[in-house]
């Protein structure tokens, strides 16, 4: 490859970067040359985006460094020769209507690829400490009874009525999935944003879920921006993806039905993730039809320790409530999600092995141990400071 040429009006220890990959990362942001140019600081213009992006003037690499962590993109990338492409190769099912989404914003595309790296280094500790593959990924197909599957599902966690009686209410109990999914040997990574960049929202009406499916390292991501009762179906539906090894995108729809839903997989996740919440058989036989409404979700959110959001869904499903009277109660929990107050984010350590799957986090920190991995390779993983590494070790020993 030909050595760069440096431009005329280009400092001593000008970065020889690439223009258009300055102007790929500005318009992935939906920026103008003048909005990059006022957050990163008074001195620059729009005029000198403009030169950067046309090559006729370089920044200095001090420059170059924040014009990198400004567009959100690796250091390296501005070196590039060309403007990269779409590197990942995970299917994406998600739709609007019946066409599939093929778009990607940038703080999506920055946490698969995050979602992605943490997943190589697992699978390759995982292998070097000879763990087994997992049986049940992989263990069914969309072609085999959704009944058989949800009932694999619940008996492989141990999703029974003891489970639900030890959830004080649906908010423990996502804790709780969360944790027999981990047992079970999935990394379940549950977070809003990009990494730990509170900046980086995660946007819900684009994606609620990513699931990688895979024996040694089966992955799942919940989407924390959403309300607490989407995130217990998503990740009921994420773990359906496992187990008929599927890997995707997901965007499970809560006003759609499962028969609703223009993908085969998609529609097969949904009306598994159904029935291992609220078992449709049992679901009937609790169900009181000369009850109203209100009363038989009230009964019946206290015996499943579910949300609203699951058991209206299954009522939905069971034709217990018509297609209006479902859509207009579920808007009327998403009002009541928006509505409430957010609570803090509570301890950043503690957050540490939510957003990176506790059992990643303890691998990492076993790694550093065996001296297996840096400190500073451990904390990009972790998405913290190298400083901190000591305080999540303390709070999640």
């Amino acid at each position: 490859m030909a050595k760069k040429a440096k431009a005329a009006n280009a400092p001593h220890n000008a970065a020889l970067i690439t223009g258009d990959v300055i102007t790929w990362a500005r318009e992935r942001l939906g920026q103008t040359q003048q909005q990059l140019a006022s957050k990163l600081g008074k001195r620059i213009k729009a005029e000198t985006i403009d030169e950067w992006e046309k090559e006729k003037s370089r920044p200095d690499f001090k420059k170059a460094r924040k014009l990198a962590d400004t567009l959100h993109i690796p250091f390296g990338y501005l070196f590039l020769p060309a403007r990269p492409t779409n590197d990942i190769r995970v299917p994406d099912l998600r739709t609007v209507g019946s066409k599939p989404i093929t778009e990607f914003s940038p703080n999506m595309l920055d946490q698969l690829r995050n979602l992605l790296l943490k997943q190589e280094w697992y699978r390759e500790y995982a292998n070097a400490q000879g763990r087994k593959p997992i049986d049940f990924v992989g263990r069914f197909s969309v072609r085999s009874s959704f009944e058989e599957v949800a009932r694999d599902i619940r008996d492989q966690l141990g999703i029974n009525e003891k489970f639900r009686a030890a959830a004080s209410n649906w908010e423990n109990f996502l804790s709780n999935f969360m944790a027999v999914a981990e047992a079970a040997g999935v990394l379940v990574i549950r977070s809003g944003v990009v990494g730990s960049a509170s900046r980086r929202p995660l946007n819900v009406k684009e994606f609620r879920g990513f699931v990688f499916s895979d024996p040694i390292a089966p992955l799942v991501f919940i989407n924390g921006g959403d309300s607490t009762s989407a995130q217990v179906f998503t990740l009921a539906h994420e773990l359906v993806h496992l187990w008929i090894g599927k890997s995707g995108i997901s965007n499970p729809n809560p006003k759609k039905r499962s028969t609703d839903e223009v993908n085969d997989i998609e529609r097969f996740c949904n009306k598994v993730a159904a029935e291992v919440l609220v078992p449709h058989s049992e679901f009937l036989r609790r169900w009181i039809d000369n009850q109203s409404v209100e009363n038989n979700v009230h009964t019946l959110v206290r015996h499943f320790r579910v949300s609203t959001h699951v058991i209206l869904r299954q009522a939905f499903e069971q034709d217990k409530i018509s297609r209006d009277e479902y859509e207009k109660r579920i808007e009327a929990e998403e009002e009541r999600f928006k509505a409430q107050k957010k609570a803090s984010g509570g301890s950043f350590f503690r957050n540490v092995p939510i957003r990176n799957s506790r059992i990643l986090t303890v691998s990492v920190l076993d790694a550093i141990q065996e001296n297996k991995v840096g400190l500073r390779d451990a904390a990009t993983l972790l998405a913290c400071k190298v400083p901190t590494l000591k305080n999540v070790a303390t709070e999640i020993r």
